[in-house]
């Protein structure tokens, strides 16, 4: 069956525009040219993915496609704008109503593309075998208090203080989040969860309260040493990949992507924590030859691999299509279909380095390919590169 498309403008030239980029393809294109009758073809059709202009009148893209996400949960959402509207196509990031943005003016080959990768990869995040192992998962609906007041108070849009005052209520979380900080890629020196939130943004808070609250549905006993590791390696991976960034792409990483690399590897805290003796003897048992043998082992022992269960689930929990894209793919960075390849490159080499620092006597395999797509040389310009100043 051929999959469907609603795209929904206020300006009648600008959907014909959309239509045309659909024209020999075989997806149903329906078009609305508001808010309201987008929801009217939405209650009487099934839509695989919904495009939706930001500035309307009466209700907006970010209203409609908040509504549309309660709604129609499994609809793929798409914000299309312009750089006016940065703060509100934020908004829609952050609450989740949009899994992703374009600029207008668009490119009609690479929106096509765009869309056709969302609809690949969300047939690889849709593949059977991968439910009966996501179904014996608990503690998926919720992550834990924190977590659930912290996304309400984000959709409320409740003041830093408000949220400053729910992070100081786990020590555990207020200490994470002050470690992130105080790092040496911030740049800052402070004890206060007000001042941290104001230097990380909302994005990577929500992301360190989301990495937090995965960790403890972990195992506790005889799993702490594992559990820290994790934390450091994730949090290792999110500086280097912002050094990435700044050094070596000569610009400051997207918000909605700034905590990919604290997320990448949330697949492994949920194996550790469904199958921990298990997982602990695949991460024993690993050998210094190449992180293949890591997605083998995983296979060949729980049936699926930390890299697909992780994108699965943050595509779940509605986070943005960068970071599920950079949860699936981090191993695999030469792999069709990436709709951010930038991304997936930048996060696949802070994670290379951040393991190579982690543990020293069992290095991860450095794919080339990713080395080549951000035009850097070789090892040694990588490492000169994530280099911090004395």
């Amino acid at each position: 069956m051929s999959k469907s498309i609603l795209l929904v403008d206020d300006e009648k030239q600008i959907l014909r525009s959309l239509e045309r980029v659909f024209l020999e393809t075989d997806y149903q294109v329906f078009t609305a040219n508001t808010g309201s009758d987008a929801l009217a073809i939405l209650a009487e059709s099934k839509i695989d993915l919904i495009i939706s202009d930001m500035r309307m009148p009466n209700m907006d893209g970010h209203a409609l496609l908040k509504q549309v996400k309660q709604l129609y949960p499994a609809t793929m959402r798409i914000i299309l704008s312009g750089y006016a509207d940065e703060n509100k196509i934020f908004a829609s990031l952050l609450d989740g109503s949009s899994k992703l943005y374009l600029l207008k003016p668009w490119d009609n080959e690479t929106l096509l593309q765009i869309v056709n990768h969302m609809f690949d990869i969300q047939t690889i995040l849709e593949k059977t075998r991968l439910l009966p192992i996501v179904n014996k998962i608990e503690g998926l609906a919720t992550l834990g208090k924190i977590y659930n007041r912290l996304k309400a108070l984000i959709e409320s849009e409740a003041g830093v203080k408000e949220i400053a005052d729910l992070i100081e209520s786990d020590p555990v979380i207020a200490a994470r989040v002050l470690s992130l900080a105080n790092s040496a890629f911030i740049g800052s020196r402070t004890g206060s969860v007000h001042q941290a939130i104001v230097y990380l943004g909302l994005e990577i808070i929500r992301d360190v309260v989301f990495t937090i609250s995965v960790l403890e549905t972990a195992p506790k006993e005889s799993l702490n040493t594992t559990r820290l590791m994790l934390w450091k390696h994730a949090a290792l991976t999110n500086k280097y990949l912002n050094m990435l960034y700044m050094k070596a792409l000569n610009k400051k990483i997207p918000d909605s992507c700034a905590s990919a690399g604290l997320l990448h590897d949330i697949g492994k805290v949920f194996l550790l924590s469904q199958y921990p003796q298990e997982y602990l003897n695949i991460l024993t048992e690993l050998t210094a030859d190449k992180v293949s043998h890591l997605i083998e082992k995983e296979h060949s022992v729980l049936g699926i691999s930390h890299q697909e269960l992780g994108g699965y689930l943050l595509n779940w929990w509605e986070l943005p299509y960068p970071i599920v894209e950079a949860a699936l793919f981090h191993h695999t960075p030469a792999m069709a279909p990436i709709i951010n390849k930038e991304l997936v490159c930048a996060v696949h080499l802070a994670d290379y380095l951040a393991w190579k620092a982690v543990h020293r006597q069992n290095p991860r395999h450095l794919d080339e390919y990713a080395l080549q797509f951000l035009q850097i040389r070789d090892e040694a310009e990588l490492s000169l590169l994530t280099r911090e100043e004395s």
